[in-house]
């Protein structure tokens, strides 16, 4: 509903991930994974 139309979920292992999710719709990403928490975690900290 959110995106106001309609849509087709699918799902696929990405063994690259440490673990969490990145979620794609059209150019939409969310990325909830451990990778892209730590890399905000480093930013924030200036390492």
């Amino acid at each position: 509903r959110k995106l106001g139309r309609e849509i087709r979920i699918t799902s696929e292992e990405d063994r690259g991930l440490i673990g969490g999710f990145r979620l794609r719709a059209g150019d939409m990403v969310i990325d909830g994974s451990v990778s892209a928490q730590l890399g905000k975690l480093a930013n924030e900290l200036g390492i």
